[in-house]
């Protein structure tokens, strides 16, 4: 009789201790399967979020070079503008030699008046 209870309880402990493994095992595999699921989400999620944040630096970076462009381009209006301006503020040569021309005509006109 001993020996039926002491092979009862080895059976018992025995089928325990399968039973453990077999919970383990799948408790393991199901933990690895979450894992590796979420592991795959947030490798899929950084991946777009690098190819987003890649296309948002191109996009900045044309504007960059967009606004340097337009900033080039107002820079030389500005330079043209100026010289236009320095340009009509100087009195051209032809009516300073107009101008003389009178005086000598003014001047000679009196002279002969005063005759």
């Amino acid at each position: 009789m001993g020996q039926y209870f002491k092979d009862a309880y080895n059976q018992t402990k025995e089928q325990l201790e399968n039973s453990k493994a077999k919970l383990v095992d799948a408790v393991k595999k199901q933990l690895e399967t979450n894992y590796g699921q979420q592991l795959q989400n947030l490798n899929e999620k950084l991946l777009s979020t690098k190819e987003l944040n890649s296309k948002e630096i191109a996009l900045l970076n044309q504007n960059l070079e967009n606004v340097r462009q337009e900033k080039e381009s107002y820079g030389k209006q500005i330079v043209d503008l100026q010289e236009k301006l320095n340009e009509q503020k100087r009195v051209p040569a032809y009516i300073w030699i107009l101008i003389a021309a009178a005086l000598i005509i003014g001047w000679l006109a009196g002279k002969l008046l005063n005759l």
